[in-house]
């Protein structure tokens, strides 16, 4: 049975694998069952799946002769890190364990494949799943006008800024693909458009970025139609932009009045809860970290504070920082510096600054994501992004040309 899979070739199925990890995390939210005492959804089912089969490679000879680490050794390292905290905290999230195990084994098959079948694989996963998603987001938008409801769900995500990032990692895909400034501009006007309407700020400031690196060259063209049709939109549909961003308008309240302006931080969740878990981690400062998602926990009184503060609902619920400095709190000093270490590499590996930016728009707009998300949208561990960051960028030949 064993020489079995000693010679098989399981290229293939080394690319299903991937394809099945990344895609669970837009069907993770779809249902959850319960087993035993432990909860699990169809994310912790596809990661028990990958799990149980990967004795299958750890037999094969072509996988072992192919597995080339090297950097590579950094995300794996840092995934450890985030599996051994989830056993020190108080509260063991089994959930949580099989995923990120899991996810360990994807990148180690992942290490084995050559970067232009990784590269080409995870291009057909984002075009393939961001038009599914935005056909499924126009049914829902014709659904909520006919119904005069809001859209609560974004094609299969339920945070927004994940289902635009999605669309803007395909955004690249298509224009590099059609390089025609007519149907740049409607495409980047459509992507736009969607952000907006959605009331996604971050995801906002991620497409404008995106847009203007994408189209490095004609970018002043571009940024300013683009410009003229954010207003336009702004004006015929204030209440999916104006009216759905209330923190722009608080912003600049805060700011103008002096006597308010040391409070900005305070009226910020993001702001306020990662000075407050950094102060936590000086007082009790732990080279291992407090546990996995322990951070929460500590910001449970704080977060009802801040609830009376900005004048909602007062309840209890525990909140991430949603900001990568919160693994110093979770994980320790040791993962933290990893973690800067792994978002530093690229800039390492890419000595050529306008090869790394302007030549490959995709990995350009992943890094942008990846910065994004580490600041603004970090929740205790990696998310689909950051994966197909840890693939693409620490691939054992990411820097060959035939990536293009």
């Amino acid at each position: 049975m064993i020489n079995k899979y000693k010679n098989l070739d399981i290229s293939l199925l080394s690319q299903i694998i991937i394809l099945i990890f990344l895609s669970s995390f837009i069907f993770k939210d779809i249902f959850v069952i319960s087993i035993f005492q432990f909860k699990l959804d169809i994310q912790d089912l596809i990661s028990l799946i990958i799990i149980s089969i990967f004795f299958i490679f750890y037999l094969n000879k072509s996988f072992l002769n192919n597995l080339n680490i090297r950097f590579g050794y950094l995300c794996l390292s840092f995934l450890f890190l985030i599996l051994i905290s989830i056993f020190y905290n108080l509260e063991v999230n089994i959930g949580s364990a099989v995923f990120i195990f899991a996810g360990m084994i994807t990148l180690l098959i992942s290490y084995s494949l050559k970067i232009k079948e990784i590269y080409k694989l995870i291009k057909f996963f984002v075009l393939y799943f961001a038009i599914v998603n935005f056909i499924y987001f126009l049914i829902q938008l014709f659904f909520s006008i006919l119904n005069s409801t809001e859209i609560i769900q974004f094609g299969f995500f339920k945070e927004r800024l994940f289902f635009i990032s999605l669309l803007c990692l395909a955004y690249s895909i298509i224009i590099k693909k059609f390089q025609n400034f007519i149907f740049t501009t409607i495409l980047s006007a459509i992507l736009l458009g969607t952000s907006l309407y959605a009331g996604s700020l971050t995801g906002t400031i991620l497409i404008t970025i995106a847009i203007f690196v994408s189209n490095f060259k004609n970018h002043i063209r571009i940024i300013s139609i683009l410009i003229i049709f954010a207003l336009v939109f702004i004006i015929i549909f204030p209440q999916h932009t104006i009216n759905k961003v209330p923190k722009i308008v608080k912003i600049i309240s805060l700011i103008s009045n002096k006597d308010e302006r040391y409070q900005l931080h305070d009226h910020f969740w993001r702001f306020r809860s990662t000075e407050n878990i950094v102060n936590e981690f000086k007082k009790t400062p732990k080279i291992l970290g407090h546990g996995y998602m322990s951070h929460a926990e500590v910001l449970q009184n704080d977060f009802i504070v801040y609830r009376a503060l900005v004048g909602e609902s007062i309840k209890e619920k525990k909140l991430t920082t949603h900001t990568f400095p919160s693994i110093i709190y979770d994980q320790g000093i040791l993962t933290f510096i990893l973690f800067i270490i792994i978002l530093c590499v690229p800039i390492y590996r890419f000595t050529n600054y306008e090869e790394f930016f302007f030549k490959n728009i995709f990995f350009n707009n992943l890094y942008i994501i990846i910065l994004l998300h580490s600041c603004l949208y970090y929740q205790g561990k990696p998310n689909m992004f950051f994966f197909i960051y840890f693939m693409l960028f620490f691939n054992r030949d990411v820097l060959k040309k035939e990536i293009d």
